[in-house]
């Protein structure tokens, strides 16, 4: 996981230190000057920022702020903006103007409105979701419920996962979802591979709508990694085993 938010965050950082040297320069004025042409830069370059910032928020900071990566995306953008404002004033030829700090608050929100419908988009053809606890009229409990693998509620989450002595695999699933499905067999083959060495556990969220609110559970199935009581990496949507095979070993090597 940490090396996962590290390679999220680095281009974020990259760009950055683009937009701070290009805002080193001196400005150079033209021979034909194009109205506002700057400001669209100003969008332009932190609308992508805006991108990268929300791709790393919801990567890397786990599904509890995945519903607020946008907002920090805005926020911590914003605050860099102004920052570099201000440096700009100890630049010959340039001058800090607010209308600077407000194109880039524009391009930072279509930046990261963009990154979130992608990223729902791209979830939508391998997830079901939004969740809902009405999904939970007419099902049974302990449907898709697998050999080898725990039954997870809001009673056991606490001693089954949070106080494991081993890092613990939780399956938050949804009655009526076909990826959920599909995935249930990959979990039950994980659970008998890592038996000893890993938790494998499945979570009916409609049954325990608390625990899906509390880890900002948007879309099923939707795989997080415990270790010691935090989350150390998750998985949304239908995925190939040796994805999830990948991780695992990841959080065991630690």
């Amino acid at each position: 996981m940490r090396y996962r938010a590290a390679a999220l965050w680095l281009p974020a950082i990259l760009w950055m230190a683009v937009i701070f040297w290009a805002s080193s320069l001196p400005r150079v004025p033209t021979p034909i000057p194009v109205r506002g042409g700057d400001k669209v830069a100003h969008v332009m370059a932190y609308g992508l920022l805006g991108v990268l910032l929300a791709r790393a928020f919801r990567g890397a900071s786990g599904p509890i702020l995945s519903g607020q990566a946008g907002l920090w995306a805005v926020v911590v953008g914003l605050a860099y903006g102004v920052t570099d404002e201000l440096h700009q004033s100890f630049v010959p030829g340039r001058m800090p103007e607010a209308a600077d700090v407000l194109a880039d608050a524009v391009g930072l929100v279509l930046g990261q409105t963009l990154a979130q419908h992608w990223a729902r988009d791209r979830l939508r053809s391998r997830s079901c979701g939004p969740i809902s606890i009405s999904v939970a009229n007419g099902q049974t409990r302990g449907e898709n419920q697998m050999a080898g693998t725990l039954e997870i509620t809001e009673d056991n989450f606490q001693t089954e996962v949070l106080d494991s002595d081993v890092p613990t695999l939780v399956d938050f699933w949804g009655p009526g979802c076909p990826p959920c499905v599909r995935l249930a067999p990959t979990i039950a083959e994980i659970a008998g591979e890592y038996d000893g060495r890993l938790k494998v556990g499945k979570c009916n969220v409609a049954e325990n709508y608390g625990l899906a609110m509390k880890y900002g559970i948007r879309g099923v199935p939707t795989v997080i990694l415990f270790s010691k009581g935090e989350i150390q990496d998750l998985v949304v949507g239908l995925v190939p085993k040796q994805e999830l095979v990948e991780k695992i070993e990841g959080v065991l090597a630690h």
